[in-house]
């Protein structure tokens, strides 16, 4: 059976970044995007960016907990449970997301954002 050539817009070729990255494309999907790439310097260029941004990631260092991180935790906890569930949203995300922890989040978010707009 003759298979028939998938030609691939750029949109399409950067939605196959990450699958590609993790090894999740099948040889036909591989192959398509591998095409692409040869004839497409701009998407290239771009496969390039998104790599380097996977190779930052991945070599950052684990997250720990700030000092005093559980105590905080527990203390919220027994003062939720003395005054009752009636907190507002505001103080269920701080409770469950502390600022420590909340700020490099939204750090690596815009990161990967910054990045991924960037290969665009």
């Amino acid at each position: 059976m003759t298979r028939v050539l998938t030609l691939l817009n750029h949109q399409e070729v950067l939605a196959l970044f990450g699958p590609l990255i993790d090894g999740e494309l099948s040889a036909e999907q591989e192959g398509d995007l591998r095409r692409h790439l040869g004839a497409c310097e701009g998407c290239r260029a771009a496969l390039a960016r998104y790599e380097r941004g996977v190779e930052l990631v991945r070599g950052m260092r684990g997250a720990r907990a700030p000092r005093g991180f559980a105590e905080r935790t527990l203390a919220r906890m027994r003062l939720r449970r003395a005054h009752g569930a009636k907190a507002g949203f505001a103080n269920q995300v701080q409770t469950l997301l502390p600022i420590e922890t909340l700020i490099p989040m939204l750090l690596s978010i815009i990161v990967a954002v910054m990045l991924l707009f960037a290969s665009l």
